[in-house]
Parts: structure tokens; sequence; C-alpha cells
């Protein structure tokens, strides 16, 4: 490494883009198109609506506090579906179950 006296050195030097440390990727010349999640998760937007999850009581479903579900309302359920439930005036998450006649959320 060859150094320089500060007093040979400019004030305003040029930045000229970035270098790899290591070894460059390939991967890097290529660049996919952005993803439109609405165009790959959303199959009727006027029935479909997002909401964020506060709590952990879904985490045995790979529902996580934070997570973020994307909810058409224009689905009919069915037993084993997650879904988004009305109790007492309240949204909440639950799994939706069918046995005897009867649903039940888990």
């Amino acid at each position: 490494m060859v150094k320089y006296p500060a007093s040979t050195m400019s004030a305003k030097a040029k930045v000229s883009g970035s270098v790899v440390a290591g070894f460059p990727s390939p991967a890097e010349q290529y660049l996919e198109p952005p993803l439109d999640l609405n165009e790959l998760l959303v199959r009727r937007p006027a029935a479909t609506y997002f909401v964020r999850v506060e709590g952990d009581s879904m985490v045995g479903a790979g529902i996580s506090d934070g997570d973020l579900l994307v909810v058409d309302r224009s689905l009919r359920p069915a037993d084993g579906d997650v879904i988004i439930a009305s109790v007492d005036g309240d949204f909440t998450v639950k799994t939706l179950r069918l046995g005897n006649g009867e649903w039940w959320g888990d």
C-alpha cells in the first residue's frame, strides 16, 4: 500500500462507483424487475385487505407477531383454514374448525 502525505491529497476527491471486497458475483450483472406484491398476492382487489398481526397465539401456524397477512374476504372458509374472526367486536386471527356441525376457532 502506498502512503501519500496529507498535503498532496485533494480535498475534493471524486467517487467513481463501488468495488466488491472478495469475489465478484455473476448475479450482480443481472437485475430482475421489481416485484409487485399486489400482482402476486391479490386476486380480488375489491375483497382483499392487509392486516398486521399483534401477538403470538398463532406461532404454531407459522404466523408471528408483526407479520402482515393478506386477507381475501371473498373466499369461502373451510375446516383448518386460517381466518380473521370478529369476537365480541374485536378482530382476531384463528384456525377455523368444524366438528359435530359446529364451527369454532382454535
